[in-house]
């Protein structure tokens, strides 16, 4: 359209980009959700920076766990590790 200005394009970094590794199918069922918005990563949880944050009461399955921390996949098929007692079983 004719008076119209466009933004400049910017292209994120490749960090911005999540890893293959972390990408799933997502699941057809799932048996907990999310408590409040706890922080996740792609690997290495509590020993960096989190990677992002989960948004609160997305359903989850908990595929593993490891000490305080738990591997779940989201609805998005998102596959992270956060605190698992950020995880609450679904009623």
């Amino acid at each position: 359209m004719k008076g119209i200005k466009r933004p400049a394009a910017h292209v994120l970094p490749d960090t911005a980009a999540v890893p293959q590794r972390n990408v799933r199918t997502p699941p057809a069922h799932f048996t907990h959700e999310v408590g409040g918005r706890p922080a996740f990563w792609f690997d290495g949880a509590g020993t960096k920076e989190p990677d992002g944050s989960l948004r609160d009461g997305a359903k989850v399955i908990i595929d593993s766990r490891e000490g305080k921390y738990c591997w779940i996949t989201d609805e998005r098929g998102l596959h992270v590790q956060t605190e698992c007692s950020a995880i609450v079983a679904l009623t």
